[in-house]
C-alpha cells in the first residue's frame, strides 16, 4: 500500500541536495585524516577539491537563476513603493522646513521666560539671605516680613523650575558631527580595532585595485592553494 504522494519524483531542489551531499561525504572520505605527502595524494585531494568547486559553482548559479524571479518582482514593488513614498518625503520636509523658523523663535522666547525667571529666583534668594543676615544682626524685627521673603523666594524658585522645564513643541533634536582636527580625531580613535578594521579595509581595496605600496601598510605575497 503507498501513501499519499509516493510516485512523486523528488523536486529539483532535493535532486541538488542530494547531489551536494554526495560530493561532500566523498570529499570527507578522501580528506579525513590525510596529509599530502606524495603526488598522488596531491592529485586526489585536486580532485576532491575540483569536484566541491564545481558544485558550489552550480549551486550559486541554480541560485541566482532561482531567485530571479523574486528580485525581479521585488525591484518592481521597490520601484512603485519608492516612487510614492519620495514625493512624501519630500512634501514632509516642506512641512518640517515650513515649521522650523516658528518653533525655532517659540524655543527662543521659551528659554528667555526660563531665564528672566531663573534671574528673579535667584534675586529673591539674594534678598532672602540679606533678610537673614539682617534678622541676626536685630536690624530686622519684622519675622512677619521675612517669613513673606521666604514664601517669594520658594514660589520663585518653583517657577523658575517650571519655566525651564522642556515642553513638546514639535521640534527635535540632533547632533551634526564633523572633523575640525584630523590629527586630534585619529588620536582619539587609535587604538579602536573599528578604525583599524576600516584602514585595513581600505588597503585591500587599493592592493585588489593593483596598488603593491602603500604608505604606512606592509604588503606581503602569499600564495595559498586555490
Amino acid at each position: 500500500m503507498t501513501g499519499i504522494g509516493d510516485n512523486n519524483p523528488p523536486s529539483a531542489l532535493d535532486a541538488e541536495k542530494s547531489g551536494v551531499d554526495a560530493v561532500l561525504e566523498d570529499a570527507e572520505a578522501t580528506l579525513t585524516g590525510v596529509v599530502v605527502e606524495t603526488a598522488a595524494q596531491n592529485a586526489a585531494v585536486g580532485d576532491v577539491l575540483s569536484r566541491l568547486k564545481g558544485a558550489k559553482k552550480a549551486v550559486t548559479e541554480a541560485h541566482k537563476a532561482d531567485k530571479t524571479p523574486w528580485l525581479d518582482g521585488g525591484r518592481r514593488v521597490d520601484a512603485i513603493k519608492i516612487d510614492m513614498i519620495a514625493p512624501l518625503d519630500t512634501a514632509i520636509r516642506t512641512a518640517q522646513d515650513c515649521r522650523t523658523p516658528y518653533l525655532q523663535k517659540v524655543e527662543a522666547e521659551r528659554r528667555e521666560v526660563a531665564r528672566k525667571a531663573q534671574e528673579e529666583a535667584d534675586r529673591k534668594e539674594q534678598e532672602l539671605r540679606e533678610a537673614h543676615a539682617a534678622k541676626q544682626t536685630a536690624s530686622l524685627e519684622d519675622a512677619t516680613a521675612l517669613e513673606v521673603k521666604e514664601q517669594e523666594a520658594k514660589s520663585a524658585k518653583i517657577a523658575a523650575k517650571v519655566a525651564a522645564k522642556p515642553v513638546a513643541t514639535g521640534m527635535k533634536t540632533e547632533y551634526v558631527v564633523s572633523i575640525n582636527n584630523m590629527d586630534d580625531a585619529l588620536n582619539h580613535y587609535f587604538d579602536d580595532g573599528r578604525l583599524q578594521e576600516a584602514m585595513i579595509g581600505f588597503a585591500k581595496s587599493d592592493v585588489r585595485a593593483g596598488k603593491r605600496a602603500i604608505p604606512g601598510f606592509e604588503i606581503t605575497r602569499e600564495r595559498t592553494a586555490r
